[in-house]
């Protein structure tokens, strides 16, 4: 469109306005996943998924003070004839 009004000056100001907008958008881009592929790595070496360790002990948690357990995990402080909101569990069909 830009040869049609301007002529070829136009379209020689078209290409070169549209090439550094698109190489700048690229550069932009690129810097961006470069930052979040460094910050996935990081992400990775914490939680030890890159070296095969997820999961493993070593966690910055302070130590229990009391071992003892709580009273959820006992089945302290509910009773067993308690009528659950959703009702009792189905069998199923035959």
């Amino acid at each position: 469109m830009g040869a049609l009004v301007a002529g070829p000056p136009g379209a020689i100001a078209g290409a070169v306005i549209g090439a550094a907008a698109g190489g700048s958008t690229s550069w932009a881009l690129e810097g961006n996943n470069a930052e979040l592929a460094k910050r996935d790595q990081q992400l990775d070496a914490e939680i030890g998924v890159s070296e095969g360790d997820l999961g493993a002990p070593g966690l910055k948690h302070p130590p229990a003070k009391v071992g003892a357990y709580s009273a959820a995990s006992l089945g302290v402080g509910g009773s067993t004839d308690e009528v659950l909101s959703e009702g009792p569990i189905l069998p199923p069909p035959d």
